[in-house]
């Protein structure tokens, strides 16, 4: 099941590449016509494509207002109602597509917080999300106890010397009460009891919460990918579908909640996978690796 179809003019195949990997670093699957294999007929597999996208996206500029291409896809699209346009070179789409409201990307720099992109994520948002079921939220565990700590041995020194001292003294009492003579004796003193200080008890020592479920390296194409730099001759291998698989598992590892069936429901194959956010954050690392891993599946 492909996400998102791109319709364009040939001089802007940069931009749509530009596209579709923000696309694909959003979670959401792409087509478009540098992925057409050599042995099917162009405007069979349009067709098939269009028919089963949640979206187009249509990149207008000059050349591809005089395309007859470019219109029958944007027209088709809109009949369906999943046509998103964007506009480059300051382009204004044509009639009747003038009518309906377009993105202005010519001074996009790639980046998903741009207002004219974040207009288009909105409207993505709209068209790939009809029908998803929401995602449960992960029940938050409450942090640990902190432990109870034994008192300081300054403490503990006092507590027994404040017992000793008390001993003394009732032993001491006891003394003097039983060396005085019979009539001096009150006949109803009774003798002081003083009750040593309770000695404290070792605290026993809290036993840590089990170990979270770890993952294996079984579940990776790519283990290592969040923590050392790759080369290309790591991933030489992998066809395009791996490569897809193995950049978004770099997301993944974060909790990425993706917006692709197909890659939420391999992730939910894994113990570890604990789909929390729509954003991640990534390190420097795991940021050069997607770009190489991006490089790949475009060259593939």
């Amino acid at each position: 099941m492909v996400d998102v179809v791109i319709s364009y003019g040939r001089e802007q195949e940069p931009m749509a590449a530009s596209v579709a990997r923000a696309l694909e670093a959003d979670g959401y699957s792409v087509w478009w016509d540098h992925d057409i294999p050599a042995h099917k007929a162009y405007a069979t597999l349009i067709e098939e494509k269009f028919q089963a996208a949640k979206a187009v996206i249509v990149i207008w500029s000059p050349a591809a207002v005089k395309s007859e291409w470019v219109r029958a896809e944007a027209d088709l699209a809109r009949s369906q109602q999943k046509l998103i346009q964007v506009a480059v070179e300051g382009t204004i789409p044509p009639l009747p597509f003038s009518q309906i409201q377009f993105a202005a990307l010519q001074a996009w720099d790639g980046t998903p917080d741009h207002p004219e992109w974040r207009r288009v994520r909105a409207s993505l948002k709209t068209l790939c999300g009809e029908g998803a079921e929401p995602r449960p939220q992960p029940t938050p565990i409450p942090p640990p106890a902190p432990p109870r700590r034994d008192p300081p041995a300054a403490q503990r020194r006092s507590t027994v010397l404040a017992a000793v001292i008390g001993g003394v003294v009732a032993a001491a009492i006891a003394v003097m009460v039983a060396r005085q003579p019979p009539q001096a004796q009150a006949p109803a003193s009774q003798p002081v009891r003083i009750d040593p200080a309770p000695t404290p008890q070792p605290t026993p020592t809290p036993r840590p919460p089990p170990p979270a479920a770890e993952a294996r390296l079984g579940d990776f194409l790519l283990p290592q990918s969040s923590a050392q730099p790759l080369s290309p001759d790591a991933i030489a291998g992998l066809d395009k579908a791996q490569l897809r698989i193995a950049r978004n598992e770099i997301y993944a590892r974060h909790g990425r909640i993706f917006k692709s069936p197909d890659l939420a429901a391999h992730f939910a194959k894994f113990a570890w996978y604990k789909p929390v956010a729509d954003e991640v954050t990534l390190s420097p690392v795991e940021q050069a690796n997607v770009s190489l891993l991006q490089e790949a599946e475009a060259s593939r």
